[in-house]
């Protein structure tokens, strides 16, 4: 946070307003990676004041995240609406422009959308909905991200054993965990460590669910 204050401050005393609107939208990223989902929103809006072609990719990010917070903060209505509003960006194809400091930094636009939309449908536990945008995002992703491949297994988890659906939870969370082994994900690691155990205490008999536990 404090590189981000001082990038920020630089920014508007340069009156680079895109820059600044790019460290806006990097500190709601901080405040959903901390799950302040209130704190997100507020940085994430603030991301979108400048209404310039320059700024459309960053409003775009910006506004996945103004839905993650309120997804974190259990807003349903609030975060379906900024997830329409970044859909409509995309679909209008932003330009990318010269300097754009979102360049290189985050995968392709229609991507971004549906893992941020997935993540929201977990968050407001819509198991069905985050099945379905999970599996969408994992049949979409690279081959080469196999670290990422392995975070959105166990969130897809997560998302079966909302819908009552513990073998399969066991099946891709194994996979997930083969993979974090595999790239030294301590992220996913920590992830399955926290939703698997709590996720299965209705089946603490299921026999998959007993090996994955205890591996």
């Amino acid at each position: 946070a404090q590189w981000c204050g001082q990038a920020l401050e630089w920014a508007e005393m340069a009156d680079d307003s895109r820059l600044a609107a790019f460290v806006r939208m990097r500190r709601a990223a901080q405040a959903i990676s901390s799950r302040q989902g209130d704190y997100a929103v507020r940085w994430a809006v603030a991301a979108q004041r400048e209404k310039r072609p320059d700024h459309m990719r960053i409003h775009a990010i910006a506004a996945l995240m103004e839905a993650h917070g309120h997804a974190l903060s259990g807003d349903a209505s609030n975060a379906d609406r900024a997830l329409d509003r970044a859909t409509g960006i995309i679909e209008a194809r932003p330009e990318l422009f010269d300097g754009d400091p979102t360049s290189d930094r985050y995968c392709e636009l229609p991507l971004y959308l549906n893992i941020s939309r997935a993540k929201c449908q977990l968050e407001l536990g819509r198991g069905d909905d985050a099945v379905s945008a999970f599996n969408l995002v994992l049949e979409d992703l690279p081959d080469d991200f196999h670290r990422d491949r392995g975070q959105y297994l166990a969130s897809l988890a997560s998302a079966h054993l909302l819908v009552d659906q513990p073998e399969q939870a066991c099946v891709v969370a194994n996979e997930s965990l083969a993979i974090a082994v595999a790239t030294g994900s301590a992220r996913t690691l920590v992830e399955l460590r926290r939703s698997m155990p709590k996720g299965l205490t209705r089946w603490p008999d299921l026999p998959e669910g007993v090996a994955l536990l205890a591996s």
